[in-house]
């Protein structure tokens, strides 16, 4: 049986496994959600595409305030996995 150490760690892996299917999960909704494809000389899920999408360009409002939940929601999911992985070290 772990000693109660070990049920910590295994407990702050679990959280980061979780964490890493939200991460995974966001994205399709994001894109689901844009009005277009961004150029081709944007790459997807890198900075400049998440800034290209964070760019005002949906009407009405309310698609964009969807879209702009979504990528807050992969934003804080990357936080929680960084923050996560760091009390794992």
């Amino acid at each position: 049986m772990p000693d109660a150490e070990h049920k910590v760690l295994r407990d702050l892996v679990r959280a980061r496994e979780a964490a890493k299917k939200d991460q995974l999960r966001a994205p399709p909704a994001a894109e689901a959600a844009a009005p277009a494809r961004p150029p081709e000389e944007i790459k997807a899920w890198t900075v400049r595409y998440l800034t290209w999408l964070k760019t005002p360009q949906l009407e009405p409002a309310a698609l964009a305030a969807t879209l702009l939940d979504y990528i807050a929601e992969v934003d804080r999911a990357h936080e929680r996995i960084e923050r996560l992985r760091r009390t794992i070290e």
